[in-house]
């Protein structure tokens, strides 16, 4: 998989998946504009986690707080 320009959070990644140790549990909140990569990066996470035998939980959500406020009156 190649993510270019994208090095220091694949080393986060690994960093937090070095972490994983002894039955301890991690989060990881990728956030980001539309298009970034996002996914791509969650993508990656799941095969270095599987590579190294850990069990990744993956969920994603859109929640953009302007649009979802956009409709509501002012008072």
């Amino acid at each position: 998989m190649d993510l270019i320009g994208r090095e220091p959070e694949i080393q986060r990644i690994k960093a937090l998946l070095g972490q994983l140790t002894g039955g301890a549990g991690e989060a990881l909140l990728l956030s980001g504009d539309p298009g970034v990569g996002k996914t791509t990066l969650l993508d990656l996470a799941a095969v270095l986690a599987a590579d190294s035998g850990i069990r990744l939980l993956a969920t994603g959500s859109q929640f953009e707080a302007r649009d979802a406020l956009a409709d509501i009156p002012p008072e």
